[in-house]
């Protein structure tokens, strides 16, 4: 008999799991991969032992996760959405934007840098809506300084940011000053 609940079976995808495939390369029927989804009698739940630390009342779409932090020091997990900034400390969740930011579409993905300027660390936001923003672990990310370009992606290297595709021009790259954000 069953004990209360209303079991409906789930029908398994006709390919089956293919985890030796690129995600990108899977084809129509098969499932990545299902090591964090059990189901057991029909009912499907996620693997025990992942929670949900925190939520927060925003309906965009998050666009960009980082972290300012390093494996010696408490760090900070960054969320950003297609117009919020969140810092999440482990116990709290704050929203840290500050002014200036503009808003992005879903597919102006968020990418995130930690730079380390004058014994500071400047955790650094960039995407094709939004010029270079920083943020040193308190208060609101704000606009660096001078005049950084937006651009999809950026690292650093050799001591300096450099920011590929900027201003939505292809097959250009952009590079800060040397030890200058």
């Amino acid at each position: 008999m069953p004990r209360g609940t209303l079991e409906i079976p789930l029908s398994p995808s006709p390919g089956g799991t293919r985890e030796d495939l690129n995600p990108l390369g899977l084809p129509p029927g098969t499932y990545l991969s299902s090591l964090n989804w059990l189901t057991r009698r029909g009912v499907g739940r996620g693997r025990p032992g992942y929670v949900s630390n925190f939520t927060v009342a925003d309906a965009n779409r998050v666009i960009g996760i980082g972290i300012r932090g390093t494996r010696d020091q408490a760090g900070n997990i960054i969320i950003q959405t297609t117009n919020t900034s969140y810092s999440w400390d482990g116990t709290t969740v704050a929203d840290v934007t500050g002014a200036g930011l503009s808003v992005s579409s879903t597919d102006q993905q968020a990418r995130f840098i930690t730079f380390s300027q004058g014994g500071t660390d400047y955790l650094l936001l960039i995407n094709q809506a939004n010029t270079i923003r920083e943020w040193t672990g308190s208060g609101n990310f704000a606009a660096t300084a001078g005049s950084p370009p937006n651009g999809k992606d950026f690292t650093v290297a050799g001591g300096r940011v450099v920011v590929v595709n900027p201003s939505g021009l292809p097959f250009r790259v952009r590079w800060s000053g040397f030890e200058d954000r």
